[in-house]
This record gives structure tokens, sequence and C-alpha cells, in this order.
């Protein structure tokens, strides 16, 4: 759900930011009506700005909440929130990470498959 304020994060074992990417490709049918992308589809939202979304692929795996958020906005912010919310340990390592601004993810489930990676969703804090 659009939320003003509020980034959700999101944690893949996916190395190939290719993939990653394919994940959140927008489409419109023939009208010009939005089409979910896969992520969109697997966790079961079918609205949010393709403009405040930031995924891609880690230098380098990692378990640590602030390494992962770390290089994407608001990081030094979010990463303190979120290690304050989840803990300093991610609930599995990362490869890559999504970040929807503006949204915040109310549903289920907390972990799926898109296109052969898992995501697996990992909380919502405020940006502001």
């Amino acid at each position: 759900m659009e939320t003003e304020g509020s980034v959700s994060l999101w944690i893949s074992d996916e190395s190939d930011a290719n993939k990653v990417q394919a994940a959140f490709k927008v489409e419109f049918t023939e009208d010009g009506d939005w089409i979910p992308p896969p992520f969109a589809k697997a966790f079961g939202f079918t609205r949010f700005n393709p403009a405040t979304r930031e995924a891609n692929v880690l230098n380098a795996p990692t378990t640590s909440v602030r390494d992962a958020v770390a290089g994407f906005s608001y990081g030094p912010l979010i990463a303190e929130r979120f290690a304050h919310q989840v803990g300093e340990a991610l609930p599995a390592t990362a490869a890559s990470i999504a970040l929807l601004y503006d949204f915040e993810f109310a549903g289920t489930p907390g972990s799926t498959t898109v296109d052969g990676s898992t995501w697996t969703y990992v909380g919502c804090v405020r940006y502001q």
C-alpha cells in the first residue's frame, strides 16, 4: 500500500542483475493499463510507483542489515531503523535487495519465488 515516508525492504538470493531487474519490469496493455511486474504479482500487490524503487545486486552477499542497505537512498537512516526493528542480522543471506519507497507492505507471503529466485520480505520503516 502506498504510504508516504515509508520504505519496505526485501532481500533475495539472486546474484544476476538482469534477473533482478526483470522481476520489476513494468509493462502496459495496449490500452495503457499497468501490468504488475512478476515481483508485485508474487507478493500479491497490484500497484507501486516504479520511480520510487531501488533494486540491485549487492557487491557481496551479506547477512548484515546495515551492509545490505549501505549505498542506497537514505542508507544510514534506514540501516539504523531496520537494525532496531529486525536486529542486525537479516533472516537469510542477501545477494540482492529491493527497496520500495512510499510503500508499506502488509500482506503475505513473507517469502516467495520469482523466476527461480527467492525473495523475502524483511520489514518496513520510516525514512523521513
